[in-house]
């Protein structure tokens, strides 16, 4: 997913796809084969289309324990969750939730949790939009909705008096996706 293919409560995906090979996957599946021999021989049309981007990506600092592998990254099972999702340069602070399994490029970023269609709500709502775009913003800076910002957004807690309409917002968000998922804008 790309940061253009996020709307308000809906997403476009574009049939793009993102290779996913973490460090330490060609070690603990490959037994007593060599690395290049396993990878060629499991992954062969894969290995093939990447073959073209070898010799940058053996450059490359943050890969995984061979050229192929992404680096070791702890964060990696928080996109196997339902997320919220936006992008951080947009005027129009589009947010939606993307289910388990999309991932998405380094110019979305994400909040998971149990409560992602309240959040999701709240960051598109007209009163959080009107907040980043005039205290975040000057003639001098650009809002930014970066994930340091979005935490200074001053979001109530929910407590068990208000429960029950935080179950409301989350139904009315449950039929917003829905309808977005029937009629695509």
């Amino acid at each position: 997913m790309r940061g253009r293919d996020i709307k308000r409560y809906s997403y476009e995906w574009v049939g793009l796809w993102v290779i996913i090979i973490p460090a330490g996957w060609t070690n603990e599946k490959r037994g007593g084969e060599k690395p290049t021999i396993f990878i060629e021989k499991t992954l062969q049309s894969l290995i093939k289309h990447l073959k073209q981007f070898e010799a940058k990506a053996i450059k490359r600092d943050d890969q995984g324990d061979y050229w192929w592998e992404l680096r070791h990254c702890a964060y990696y099972p928080e996109f196997e969750k339902e997320k919220v999702v936006w992008t951080p340069v947009n005027s129009e602070y589009s947010f939606t939730i993307l289910p388990v399994g999309y991932y998405f490029l380094n110019s979305v970023f994400m909040v998971t949790g149990e409560d992602v269609k309240y959040f999701c709500s709240i960051f598109n709502s007209k009163l959080i939009r009107h907040y980043l775009t005039f205290i975040f913003s000057s003639e001098e800076n650009y809002t930014y909705a970066s994930k340091e910002n979005m935490q200074k957004i001053p979001i109530p807690p929910i407590t068990t008096s208000d429960e029950p309409i935080v179950k409301q917002i989350e139904a009315l968000v449950d039929k917003i996706l829905a309808a977005k998922k029937q009629n695509p804008p």
